[in-house]
């Protein structure tokens, strides 16, 4: 697995937000995790700050499901409402995906100029969403996965993340080989902590996506309350940060 690190910190008087290492060196391609200061609620502060108009922002309705859009200037106004996951291929266009304790997750190739966002809940992981959205990739786009550069942004950490048994089963059956991705709690054996990022990697790279592409966050948004919103730590009516990625 990569090995997991903070990414870099950027600030104004409006918006803060994290890159990855990975993707800001691409001057054809721009991105964002943003922190509470610059969430979803201050979409107007985003698109400012990237010089974008909002109307050039796609974000679905997510329902942690497993539903790939390929979005383009046709279908961009349209209201995705059961999609957890965008790619495209056009200029101007940022797709986006909203996320409170959830793992965004970015994809650039740098070969075909294609990007994708994905939101990967628990349930979005166990339907190997990030899988299914490289596939989409491939298929649409004759994208290689080698090419891919992932970032994983910040989400809840394992040991904020409790699960219960029929949680845990469920990745004991995706993830036999991988221990790690659940530890048990202390004298409750029907509890675990659950490594949902662990588990993403995992599947980047049974795609074919190369572990030292991968530009993994170690910041929890349980436990940086400053910085994130966590539907875990406050309830599921808190704010939510914004994802995105666009093609310049």
């Amino acid at each position: 697995m990569q090995k997991a690190k903070t990414m870099i910190k950027q600030s104004n008087s409006q918006i803060e937000y994290y890159q990855s290492e990975n993707l800001i060196h691409h001057k054809n391609v721009e991105h964002f995790f943003s922190t509470r200061k610059g969430d979803f609620s201050q979409l107007t502060a985003i698109s400012n700050h990237f010089q974008m108009e909002e109307n050039t922002f796609v974000i679905g309705k997510q329902t942690h499901g497993d539903c790939v859009a390929i979005v383009n200037f046709r279908n961009k106004n349209d209201f995705f409402e059961n999609a957890d996951a965008f790619i495209t291929s056009e200029k101007g266009i940022c797709i986006a995906v909203k996320t409170a304790d959830c793992t965004p997750v970015l994809l650039f190739d740098p070969i075909k100029n294609v990007i994708a966002a994905i939101h990967s809940g628990w349930k979005g992981t166990v339907q190997n969403i990030v899988g299914k959205t490289v596939g989409q990739m491939v298929n649409h786009f004759g994208i290689q996965p080698q090419n891919l550069i992932a970032a994983i942004g910040p989400c809840i950490s394992q040991i904020n993340y409790e699960v219960g048994e029929e949680v845990a089963t469920q990745f004991k059956l995706l993830f036999p080989n991988e221990p790690d991705l659940l530890k048990p709690l202390p004298n409750n054996g029907s509890k675990w902590w659950l490594n949902v990022r662990m588990a993403i990697v995992h599947q980047l790279t049974q795609t074919g996506v190369q572990p030292k592409r991968i530009d993994c966050n170690i910041d929890c948004t349980f436990e940086n309350i400053a910085d994130f919103h966590s539907a875990r730590r406050d309830g599921a009516a808190t704010g939510r940060m914004i994802n995105g990625i666009f093609l310049k």
